[in-house]
């Protein structure tokens, strides 16, 4: 994650990243655990594109 988000240096700090960046919008996200150690490996982000049509 290190090279997604900037460093988070306090539990407060990552708290309130947390309810920012995450619940919000939380059916959105999901995170993604190793099988074999049960530690947060990743994390998957869905959302909608509105694309705008150009042609007529």
């Amino acid at each position: 994650m290190r090279y997604v988000f900037p460093p988070l240096l306090t539990l407060a700090d990552t708290e309130l990243f947390i309810v920012r960046n995450f619940m919000r919008e939380p059916l959105g996200n999901w995170a993604i655990e190793g099988k074999d150690n049960n530690k947060l490996i990743g994390l998957v982000h869905i959302t909608t594109l509105n694309k705008k049509r150009t042609d007529s």
